[in-house]
């Protein structure tokens, strides 16, 4: 690869020196050409001269005299040809042959004038010569200027030519240079990454085997540890279904029965934590706490503690089902109570106690005091709204009436309390679902209001 880019920098190197050397070539032959045109110019121009004056009229003292007057030596020679004219005979424009003929022959009258108008005449003639001289001199000295600068032209390109064919060698050699010595460097770098690249692979294939062999223990760790999961969840899940749910457990008997005062006695006092108010739902001892066929747990009666003794206490009766008469070892119960432990309970929600249509946190408020009253804890903090997490630890979740899941807002809407009243909503409804799905996860009874409330004997006064 290194080859090929040095052998094309030697190509656009020999490329750029050809255009030099065309350009240079065509510029010396356009240089030539005119050369040749102003020699040939000169040349023609010495002879328009040649002419007009010989070289040895060039070194007639008579000329040299004119040369260091004033004026050009043809026309001072014209002026003295039309005055001498004029003087012989009198025309300044007769041509000489003719008054040499005049002249010669004596027979021949020639008065002054005449004479004077022939050498008038001469001198004319003269100095249109004088004239055609100065301008083929002007046109000469013009075509050997122009020659001489041509000749500078030519020398400076050459020169130029010269310079440039110069620089170009030498960066001809230097691009061979950089490129002998890139290709070298190139070729160290290209055995020096081969040992890499070797080493490398030496390297990578005792790293992956080592990976490989880390890979296949780790996977095995990870089958025998999900085994473990799912012996521990197996055991877990036995656990939880075998655990009995606290509100379906019988807190005490009725012991004696004063139908005539509408009064029974339980067999739980003082010493069994019975506070006055409690209330208990009563079952028929043959069957239980069980729910009825609308699968609610009303008792068939409902009994208020008005007297509490040490080892017993004295209820009325403030609900019964016509037809179901309480009897001696019919069997209590109360969601809350328990002779031997406490309870714990997380309500959440609002509640309508009294069934009139409109549930308010006031009413939770009562049915948190129920249970405290009646010796249950509150997991949760009262009046909260579902901040504290959802624990084993729990005994019940009492939960309020179920909220609605609000339908989503449209996009443009953009009242401020509408958007919080949607987001407040929202919150209540996830909250209340996901307190069920923990409920279930952790096996922890829910108690809905109607079954707290039939759990615990309340009765409407």
């Amino acid at each position: 690869m290194a080859s090929s880019r040095v052998s094309v920098g030697m190509l656009y190197g020999l490329a750029i020196g050809w255009i030099f050397f065309l350009i240079a070539l065509v510029a010396a032959i356009m240089i030539s050409t005119k050369v040749e045109k102003a020699n040939a110019d000169r040349a023609a121009a010495i002879s328009d001269l040649a002419r007009y004056a010989s070289p040895a009229d060039k070194s007639n003292p008579t000329v040299d005299q004119l040369l260091s007057s004033e004026g050009t030596v043809v026309g001072q020679l014209l002026d003295e040809v039309q005055v001498l004219k004029v003087m012989v005979v009198g025309e300044p424009n007769k041509q000489l042959s003719l008054i040499k003929s005049d002249v010669l022959q004596p027979s021949r009258a020639i008065n002054d004038s005449t004479l004077i108008r022939k050498i008038d005449s001469l001198l004319a003639e003269v100095n249109v010569l004088g004239r055609s001289m100065e301008e083929a001199e002007t046109r000469i000295n013009a075509e050997i200027e122009r020659a001489n600068a041509a000749e500078r032209s030519k020398n400076q390109l050459a020169a130029s030519f010269a310079s440039g064919e110069a620089t170009l060698a030498e960066q001809v050699a230097a691009a061979e240079a950089r490129a002998d010595d890139l290709l070298k460097k190139t070729s160290d770098s290209s055995q020096e990454l081969q040992r890499s690249m070797s080493t490398a692979e030496r390297d990578w294939a005792q790293k992956e085997s080592q990976y490989t062999s880390t890979i296949a223990s780790q996977v095995q760790e990870l089958d025998v540890l999900r085994e473990k999961y799912r012996e521990l969840q197996t055991q877990r899940d036995a656990t939880l279904v075998a655990k009995p749910d606290p509100s379906l457990l019988v807190d005490g008997v009725i012991v004696s029965v004063r139908s005539d005062q509408n009064l029974v006695y339980i067999n739980r006092g003082r010493t069994d934590r019975i506070l006055l108010g409690t209330t208990f739902e009563v079952y028929d001892q043959s069957i239980g706490v069980v729910a009825n066929e609308a699968g609610e747990y009303f008792g068939k009666a409902t009994v208020e503690v008005i007297n509490v003794d040490e080892s017993f206490s004295v209820a009325r009766i403030i609900r019964s089902t016509p037809g179901k008469e309480v009897l001696e070892n019919d069997i209590i119960a109360n969601a809350v109570y328990d002779p031997n432990m406490t309870f714990r309970f997380y309500v959440f929600g609002e509640f309508d106690i009294d069934k009139i249509g409109e549930s308010s946190r006031s009413d939770r408020r009562r049915v948190e005091s129920m249970i405290v009253q009646w010796g249950g804890e509150l997991a949760s903090s009262p009046g909260e709204q579902g901040q504290t997490p959802l624990t084993y630890d729990v005994d019940f979740l009492v939960l309020g009436e179920k909220p609605e899941q609000p339908d989503p807002l449209d996009p443009g809407v953009t009242d401020s309390d509408a958007i919080r009243l949607y987001e407040l909503a929202l919150r209540r409804f996830s909250r209340y679902t996901d307190l069920v799905g923990q409920a279930q996860e952790l096996s922890i009874p829910v108690l809905n209001q109607n079954r707290f409330l039939t759990m615990v004997g309340y009765h409407s006064r």
